[in-house]
């Protein structure tokens, strides 16, 4: 009896033949072999590994597992290959989808003088054997062929509690059993406010399945400073039905089904209680009431799974005063008031604005209300007296515009239009029992004409002598008013010539204000570099 003889093919199909040669001759490609019971004896083996070392047996997967395995086919001696007949193509279940191989050279052994058998792919879920007619002309007969492969379930939405019969042609019915796998999730809440002044969050919650989730429930916790609108509630687009039942400030969501693999959306909203508190400038998202927790959960009965997220909404705040800094000249200093201009807005009627100036200026003109943080849209004027140093203006009771964002612009002039002192005024804006703001604003006068010069004293002398005398004067009166510093710094550059190096001659220097002469080290100090 001859030995049977291992052929290898690219480490993942393999053949072995006996001793009975047929020769044959073909005319057309014959239809291929159909590797099943009744041309072979067909084995496969199932495995959670690609190495082969673990076997599936009762292992729960999901079902975008990656799944391995082992396929043999002994054929039946007279079903086996011939010449004629040198195609052979095992198709598996369309139950799993197989990963392409593009496969390769059958060879007869592993040796490095292996003769070449055929080739043989995988791919449309088949294992595909081409035989070389001269090799199976002169071989024997009795063929054994083996092929790994790699899968996943065709059917992604299996679950806890479930499993999937894989029949393989030949081989009978393999049984896979499967187990949801992860569900991720992350929430957000975007902050709006409408015309309205209804001021409201969108919550929204993204579910990301791994692969297949059972009896999915989701139960969200809101913080104290909202309230769940009923009827909001949506998952992927469409409204639950029935929608779920608040109680206080908990909601169970416990209608969402087994979700399939991917992402799904769980939308709903809150609106702000009327009652929260919140300061000027303080940002109601960084409350602690303000965050929401969702805690989702899923799986059957004896393998539940959860998860949870907690969320604060976008930022938001009131902003209900800024005063700009003065723009303009001493004699006509332009000031803008922005009120209400924050996310979260006030009703306006009612609201008190006041402005109050410093002793150093005086109001000109009048004042003018607009709607909104720019445009020319005007909501009233008035006039301003400028004997006094403080004046008001008060929102309709009956304003149209409740929340929107307003701006008042006004005018002053420097009681001494020489001075470049710093004015500043301040407002508030008030309403009794509602929350209030102040902003302060200032003005400083840009200095004018040239506050240093310099000159050459002696040009005659520079030629003739190389000594120059250099005269550098500086408005030191201007910069002072201006500015008030507690030191002054002048700083002198000279530049190097061709073959010389010019200096300073220290000993030379002389500093005066007006008429008088300043003490060296005492008044002034020269640091040279």
């Amino acid at each position: 009896m001859a030995a049977l003889i291992f052929i290898l093919i690219s480490l993942t199909a393999a053949v072995f033949h006996g001793a009975a040669p047929v020769r044959a001759e073909d005319a057309t490609t014959p239809a291929p072999i159909e590797i099943n019971g009744d041309t072979a004896t067909v084995e496969v083996k199932l495995y959670t590994d690609e190495n082969h070392n673990k076997p599936l047996g009762d292992t729960a997967v999901t079902s975008t597992s990656k799944l391995y395995g082992a396929f043999s086919a002994r054929f039946i001696s007279d079903k086996a290959p011939t010449p004629r007949n040198y195609i052979a193509v095992y198709e598996l279940p369309d139950t799993i989808v197989i990963d392409k191989n593009a496969g390769g050279d059958l060879m007869e052994g592993p040796e490095a003088t292996a003769e070449k058998a055929g080739t043989w792919e995988i791919k449309d879920n088949k294992v595909i054997f081409t035989f070389d007619k001269s090799w199976l002309d002169k071989n024997p007969a009795e063929i054994f062929v083996g092929a790994n492969f790699s899968f996943e379930l065709a059917n992604k939405n299996a679950g806890s509690d479930s499993s999937t019969p894989i029949k393989f042609p030949g081989a009978g019915s393999i049984n896979i059993p499967t187990t949801d796998g992860a569900v991720k999730g992350e929430k957000s809440g975007a902050f709006s406010q409408g015309a309205d002044g209804v001021a409201k969050v969108t919550w929204t919650v993204k579910l990301t399945v791994e692969s297949y989730a059972t009896n999915v429930k989701l139960t969200d916790t809101l913080g104290a400073n909202f309230d769940f609108v009923d009827g909001s509630f949506t998952l992927d687009g469409k409204k639950l039905g029935p929608q779920p039942t608040v109680d206080g400030q908990t909601v169970t969501i416990d209608n969402l089904g087994n979700l399939s693999q991917g992402k799904h959306t769980i939308t709903y909203e809150t609106v702000l209680k009327s009652g929260v508190s919140a300061g000027n400038g303080e940002f109601v998202d960084e409350q602690d009431a303000s965050k929401n927790t969702a805690t989702w959960e899923w799986g059957s009965s004896s393998d539940r799974q959860s998860g949870s997220v907690t969320a604060a909404p976008s930022k938001f705040r009131y902003d209900m005063i800024k005063k700009s800094d003065g723009s303009g000249s001493p004699s006509d200093i332009s000031w803008t008031v922005a009120l209400n201009q924050g996310e979260l807005k006030v009703d306006m009627s009612g609201y008190m604005f006041t402005d109050r100036l410093d002793d150093k200026q005086t109001y000109t003109g009048g004042y003018t209300v607009y709607k909104g943080s720019s445009g020319s849209e005007v909501l009233a004027t008035g006039a301003l007296d400028p004997s006094q140093s403080s004046f008001s203006y008060t929102f309709p009771t009956d304003l149209a515009d409740k929340h929107a964002t307003y701006r008042i612009v006004y005018h002053t002039k420097m009681n001494d239009t020489s001075s470049y002192d710093t004015v500043r005024n301040n407002a508030t804006i008030e309403r009794e029992g509602s929350v209030s703001g102040a902003s302060e604003g200032q003005f400083t006068p840009q200095l004018v004409g040239t506050p240093i010069t310099k000159r050459l004293v002696s040009s005659d002398e520079a030629a003739t002598t190389g000594r120059a005398t250099w005269e550098t004067r500086v408005a030191l009166k201007a910069i002072v008013n201006a500015v008030n510093p507690g030191l002054v710094t002048v700083k002198d550059t000279f530049q190097s010539a061709w073959s010389q190096n010019l200096g300073v001659d220290e000993g030379a220097i002389t500093i005066k204000i007006g008429k008088t002469v300043l003490v060296r080290d005492a008044d002034w100090k020269l640091t040279a570099s």
